[in-house]
């Protein structure tokens, strides 16, 4: 049994659903999803065939969602429960116990906490309180970089024999082939909250399009930030060479139509939009920040820049224009890369190994293979 918010349709929602895809296509898997919100995730979940079931959290009290849970738990008789954030990670927990039947807890920690100066101390603690439930009380945490693995260990108190790390993983494309009769567009996407950095982004556009004005950009994405964003477009004078969609629901389009995938993020996990854009041929620009640095090695299938430097992201950015040459070699790297180690087919097989070493821990059935 998976448990997930759902009120978004963002990278933890998108790993969710990958894997549940992952889980189904597999012999002797039963499945449930259990969902706190009705909407994109929800649907997506259902369309690949997993059962899902809705708890409302807007309707219901903290208490009636562990009642829910719990009625879930005594009916579907899961010998696994894994949960996707803070909040499913306490219901989770607080639903399984006590019963006779207990089943085993497993998490997955997307991404680390977004701390800065001025972060109210609420948050600090939720997130502390957090990370003492999952490596007190949880069987395993699966972090899906080594870089944060080692911070669990060492900033976090984690076990090491509690953690696992299982990289995300992608169905590659089958065509990577892309629409180049317009424009060369650089594009960017993702949730629009400040640890994404997009200031940055428009800031290279700006520097670009002064070198090269037949350059476009795209930034996809909603989020708390969309209008302080918008109004930097209008006021780096952008407004006809960056556009801002809002939310894409077709990704494949969206990659096809771009030529270079920038992102900036101050701190990322293992982001499926990188995954997917090096799936789909797309060369990209990254940030050596949090496990980013584990899916590309500079020069070789994409470039890696110092966090937050603007001159060499310019710089990439400009080089990857003008060298088709590049691009083509870069962009077949990436996609071998992500073929060989970051795929749907082996992120399942990670997990159903994790799933089932924990099984064979307890002396239960294993899951089929």
């Amino acid at each position: 049994m998976h448990v997930l918010s759902g009120d978004l349709w963002a990278g933890a929602e998108v790993l969710a659903w990958t894997l549940l895809q992952g889980l189904n296509e597999r012999q002797n898997v039963a499945l449930k999803a259990i969902l706190l919100n009705e909407g994109e995730a929800a649907q997506a979940i259902r369309t690949a065939g997993v059962e899902v079931c809705i708890l409302d959290e807007r309707n219901m009290t903290f208490r009636q969602l562990l009642v829910g849970l719990r009625k879930h738990l005594r009916d579907f008789a899961p010998q696994i429960v894994h949960a996707h954030r803070y909040k499913e990670n306490l219901l989770c927990y607080g639903a399984a116990l006590g019963m006779r039947s207990k089943p085993i807890l497993a998490a997955t920690q997307h991404g680390m906490p977004e701390t800065y100066a001025n972060t109210p101390l609420r948050y600090r603690m939720i997130n502390r309180g957090n990370f003492l439930l999952l490596s007190r009380f949880y069987d395993v945490t699966v972090a899906v970089s080594q870089e944060m693995h080692n911070a669990l260990v060492l900033d976090y108190g984690f076990q090491p024999k509690k953690l696992e790390v299982v990289y995300n993983g992608i169905r590659l494309p089958q065509n990577s082939e892309r629409d180049r009769s317009g424009h060369f567009c650089v594009g960017t996407c993702g949730r629009l909250v400040p640890v994404k950095n997009y200031a940055l982004f428009l800031k290279a556009a700006e520097r670009i399009a002064k070198v090269h004005p037949e350059i476009r950009f795209v930034l996809a994405g909603d989020g708390p930030e969309e209008e302080s964003l918008k109004s930097l477009v209008a006021e780096l004078g952008l407004h006809d060479r960056v556009s801002m969609p809002g939310h894409v629901d077709d990704m494949a389009s969206f990659y096809e139509r771009i030529d270079l995938f920038v992102n900036t993020s101050i701190h990322e996990g293992i982001p499926m939009s990188v995954l997917e854009a090096m799936g789909h041929g797309v060369p990209v620009v990254i940030p050596k920040v949090g496990g980013l640095g584990e899916i590309v090695d500079d020069g070789k299938d994409g470039f890696l820049i110092p966090p937050n430097n603007l001159d060499l992201y310019v710089k990439r950015c400009l080089q990857l224009y003008s060298d088709e040459g590049l691009r083509i070699r870069l962009t077949k790297a990436a996609r071998k890369k992500i073929a060989h180690k970051f795929t749907i087919d082996r992120m399942t097989e990670a997990y159903l190994h994790l799933y089932n070493n924990l099984l064979n821990k307890k002396g239960m059935p294993c899951s089929g293979a």
